[in-house]
């Protein structure tokens, strides 16, 4: 029972990080010079609060998306120890975000997805990845930026 939750945590934290690698090099078979200068884009976690008694976690976060972007979406991951398992979950928007240039403010709900384990008050290793796309760039359209901390869950 337990080494089939340490492998729903495995496969979970795999699948964030190889989607966090491979965004930013879709397209890279035939990378030219980068352009003149690049994009100003950011991600920022602002802090986390429990949701749903611990069954998810509202992330706050602080991000910028370049002009220049035709397309853009935040994924986030969180990890947590829970006595003596790990408490996890990925979340993501589900809408564009806005790519004005200016830094904009917004949350992720990220559920539970680990068995039996609910998130709770305390530190927990929180990724936030903002991925975009800018099509008139034709060798290397999306890339990404992230931010990845220790936040502490408050109620």
């Amino acid at each position: 029972m337990l080494r089939r939750r340490w492998l729903t945590v495995a496969v979970t934290l795999a699948a964030g990080t190889t989607l966090g690698l491979a965004l930013p090099h879709l397209g890279a078979v035939a990378q030219s010079s980068p352009p003149s200068s690049p994009p100003a884009a950011m991600v920022h976690i602002d802090g986390a609060t429990l949701a749903a008694k611990g069954a998810g976690v509202t992330v706050d976060l602080s991000v910028t998306c370049p002009t220049n972007a035709q397309f853009a979406f935040l994924s986030t991951q969180v990890v947590e120890r829970n006595g003596n398992g790990v408490a996890s979950g990925v979340g993501g928007t589900q809408t564009n975000i806005p790519c004005t240039g200016s830094t904009t403010t917004t949350t992720v709900t990220v559920p539970a997805t680990s068995p039996g384990r609910a998130f709770k008050k305390g530190p927990a290793l929180i990724t936030a990845t903002l991925s975009f796309c800018d099509f008139s760039v034709p060798s290397n359209p999306c890339t990404s930026v992230a931010d990845s901390q220790t936040v502490d869950i408050t109620r």
